[in-house]
């Protein structure tokens, strides 16, 4: 999976954090304003893809991650939201760092 087309300040951030953290990531950057049903037809959007592998990933992360299809893994998708998402996941990597054992 590459990462290059992620902004340089994201990069690092989802290297260091666990698949289910960027699944989660994913899903309250895209859903966290819907109700339970929103978030979960994208939770079925990325286990559809997961199950059907193609362009857009072979596993959790990769579906998650795949260019231009979740718009808040970059600014252009919404520069507020974006960077609540990078919030999101310093604190992530911070709690990995501190309690993932590796």
């Amino acid at each position: 999976m590459t990462l290059d087309w992620l902004p340089p300040d994201m990069r690092p951030l989802v290297e260091q954090v666990t698949e289910s953290q960027r699944v989660a990531a994913t899903l309250w950057a895209e859903a966290r304003s819907e109700p339970i049903q929103g978030i979960v037809a994208v939770a079925n959007v990325i286990r559809n893809r997961v199950q059907h592998p193609g362009w857009w990933g072979k596993d959790y992360s990769g579906v998650c991650l795949a260019p231009q299809q979740f718009s808040c893994w970059t600014p252009e998708g919404g520069q507020k939201n974006y960077d609540r998402l990078l919030s999101l996941m310093q604190l992530f990597a911070a709690k990995t760092a501190v309690t993932d054992p590796g």
